[in-house]
């Protein structure tokens, strides 16, 4: 007996659906083409989160319902948002030894593969739950907030901009207009979903028509953020302004560091400014100063990676470069002749 068939049992067993309403549902799913668990759900014969809880025991879960339950950004960043929606996985809770992770499907083992290997990366153990498609939509909700809270301080700007314009007051010199408020939330913004999101490194580059933000989360650059062009030099100033660097200087690179605190935890960040044709490029990257320096085992991609760092480190080799990966955000590996 498949676990479907045997779910279906369980339903008519518990009573919360008759046999005759059960044959009905699968004729109906035979003739759409339908699992009858989805006709049954459509119907509204059963609840999803009745169904999702007895599903659970037949899977062998515990079941969570988290569509109301407040989730700690911490906890929720543990997973990326791509990877949340790719795997439909989210992290609802995380302490020092252990990270909660609802699942959508029991049977997706790729999801259940993520959830290992993020947990074997942050050294926790996982432990899993099933939640409803009603669950997962409450609580995927949560990675918006970074867009809401610069949408918010977009339209604050923008509005500020009309008023400006509407009484015909002389236009603000450069300096003034990176301290205002909107910019530096803006900045204060992206430059705390980094550290919260666990990112190495942060890239805010001029496009054509947008300026693009981009983390680096496990040495992968994700799109985080798209904002509007016109934003993009005062967003370069104000950072400039907070790494004590020229705000005229256009033309040649210029390095600094910026300090902040973010829930309790002194962050370094070493910004690079780096001039293009006619715009400005900012890279920040992000150190942990408490964390100290890291083990060379945390930093391996692999446990094939740190063997190798060990037998490199052990004997003299000779390093060659391989030709064929020219990808620059993926740079060729290094092996032993």
């Amino acid at each position: 007996m498949t676990k479907s068939e045997e779910l279906l049992e369980s339903l008519v067993r518990e009573q919360l659906i008759s046999f005759s309403q059960l044959t009905d549902a699968k004729e109906e799913a035979n003739q759409a083409n339908k699992p009858v668990e989805e006709i049954i759900l459509e119907k509204g014969i059963v609840d999803f989160e009745t169904y999702t809880k007895l599903k659970a025991g037949v899977y062998n879960l515990a079941y969570i319902d988290i569509s109301n339950k407040e989730i700690e950004e911490q906890a929720l960043n543990t997973i990326s948002a791509d990877t949340a929606e790719n795997y439909q996985i989210i992290c609802f809770e995380k302490d020092a030894q252990t990270m909660k992770v609802a699942v959508l499907d029991p049977e997706n083992l790729k999801a259940l593969e993520a959830g290992d290997f993020i947990a074997k990366k942050e050294g926790l153990k996982v432990e899993y739950y099933l939640m409803s498609p009603i669950s997962f939509k409450s609580a995927f909700k949560a990675y918006k907030a970074l867009s809401r809270e610069i949408k918010t301080a977009l339209e604050r700007k923008e509005e500020e901009d009309k008023q400006d314009k509407v009484k015909q007051e002389e236009s603000l010199e450069f300096e003034e207009v990176i301290k205002s408020a909107p910019v530096a939330k803006i900045v204060s913004v992206i430059m705390r979903h980094a550290v919260e999101g666990r990112a190495s490194d942060i890239h805010i580059e001029p496009q054509q028509n947008e300026t693009r933000v981009r983390y680096r989360i496990d040495g992968v650059l994700y799109t985080s953020l798209v904002l509007p062009k016109h934003v993009h030099n005062s967003i370069v100033g104000r950072i400039k302004v907070l790494a004590n660097l020229k705000l005229d200087e256009t033309r040649i690179p210029q390095d600094g560091r910026i300090r902040e605190s973010f829930n309790n935890k002194e962050i370094d960040f070493r910004i690079s400014i780096l001039p293009l044709l006619n715009d400005e490029k900012v890279v920040m990257r992000i150190l942990d100063i408490r964390e100290g320096r890291r083990p060379l085992k945390n930093w391996a991609t692999a446990d094939w990676d740190y063997r190798l760092s060990g037998i490199i480190s052990k004997k003299p080799t000779v390093c060659s470069w391989s030709p064929v990966r020219q990808d620059p955000e993926n740079p060729p590996r290094f092996f032993p002749s």
